[in-house]
C-alpha cells in the first residue's frame, strides 16, 4: 500500500510540476507582451514561482529515495510548498488580470 501511495503521490506531483512549468511559460509569454510599467511585476513573479519549482523538485528527488518516517516529512514539506506556489500563483493572478 505504501509504495503505490508513494508513486501515486509521486506522479501527481510531476503532472502539477508539468502543469507549474507551463504556467509559468504563459507567464513569460504575457510578461514580453506587458506594460513596460508592470514587466517588472511579472518577472519577480515568475523568479519566485521558478524558485518554488526548483524547491518541490528536489523535494521530489528526495522523496524518490526516501521511506517510512522521511518519506512522511519530506511529503509534508511538498504540500507546504505547494500551497505557497497556489498563493504565488492566486497573488499573479489577481494582480495581471
Amino acid at each position: 500500500m505504501f509504495d503505490q501511495d508513494n508513486k501515486d503521490y509521486q506522479g501527481r506531483m510531476e503532472s502539477q510540476l508539468s502543469e507549474l512549468g507551463k504556467k509559468i511559460d504563459e507567464l513569460t509569454d504575457e510578461a514580453e507582451h506587458a506594460a513596460e510599467n508592470v514587466k517588472h511585476e511579472y518577472y519577480e513573479n515568475i523568479d519566485v514561482l521558478r524558485s518554488q519549482k526548483d524547491d518541490i523538485q528536489g523535494k521530489l528527488g528526495e522523496l524518490k529515495h526516501s521511506s517510512g518516517k522521511a518519506w512522511e516529512d519530506i511529503r509534508n514539506g511538498m504540500d507546504r510548498s505547494w500551497d505557497e506556489v497556489q498563493g504565488t500563483l492566486k497573488k499573479a493572478a489577481s494582480r495581471f488580470q
